[in-house]
């Protein structure tokens, strides 16, 4: 990981933010990400198992970090709920299929067009070196690969994506200025439907939005549209757990 020995100011169009040198003693946002992909890696090849209702469970003793394995019990099993209430449906091979209320995703109707999860986490594995971007009192980090600041080269799918730990929401540029406005507004949760709504993913009032919500309102409207301006204003994508506050946001592309 570089570490800056000074304070740099990062201008995306009129936007200028300032990066504080990395901690050292904090978990790295990258860091983390990478982890967390290995770790569902690891789980599914030995540990995870499928249920005849459908649902989900873990087995033996995982070969991960314990932090991550409880967060992913956590999270997993609010996919297990969805499942006995009728949202989702799994296959053998550990996908999940919205039943209902979502739009654009992984859908039992549409199953051939089944996005895995590692097509989002392509930038954090490609990821080299990063540092820390100061945005209001938050931290985030910013992923370099040869010193050049670059957003994922790949364009996740506009959807909200459910897999077996947690979920991926992919928002259009639309979507995203009007989360933004929204949420410089105070709308709040109003903010994140109305987003959902603009990109046609989810379904007025659907419940499943809960699951979101707390994700997109820790990072703010700052720290999303300094994201969307990196990427050249295409759009944002998140990555959550359902129950831990373990979020990823970034740049479509």
């Amino acid at each position: 990981m570089l570490v800056f020995a000074m304070i740099l100011t990062l201008t995306f169009n009129s936007l200028t933010f300032a990066s504080s040198p990395t901690n050292q003693q904090e978990k790295a946002n990258i860091k983390q990400q990478k982890e967390l992909y290995k770790a569902i890696k690891e789980i599914e090849k030995n540990n995870l198992k499928r249920k005849s209702d459908g649902t989900f469970e873990i087995t033996g003793k995982p070969k991960v970090e314990q932090e991550i394995l409880d967060n992913l019990k956590l999270s997993m099993n609010n996919v297990n709920k969805l499942v006995n209430e009728g949202y989702f449906s799994t296959d053998e091979n550990f996908r999940v299929y919205s039943k209902k209320d979502i739009k654009k995703g992984n859908l039992e109707s549409n199953k051939t067009d089944y996005v895995e999860y590692d097509t989002f986490f392509k930038d954090a594995l490609k990821s080299d070196e990063e540092i820390s971007l100061e945005v209001g009192e938050k931290t985030y980090s910013l992923s370099f690969n040869d010193n050049v600041a670059k957003a994922d080269s790949y364009s996740p799918p506009i959807g909200f994506y459910q897999y077996w730990w947690g979920w991926q929401l992919s928002l259009s540029e639309y979507a995203t200025a009007v989360l933004v406005n929204g949420l410089n507004a105070g709308a709040g949760t109003a903010a994140v439907a109305a987003a959902l709504q603009a990109a046609g993913i989810i379904t007025v009032g659907s419940a499943l939005i809960t699951g979101i919500v707390s994700a997109v309102l820790w990072f703010g409207s700052s720290a999303i549209g300094l994201a969307d301006s990196i990427g050249g204003f295409k759009g944002v994508y998140f990555r959550g757990l359902y129950t831990p506050p373990v979020f990823y946001l970034w740049a479509r592309s």
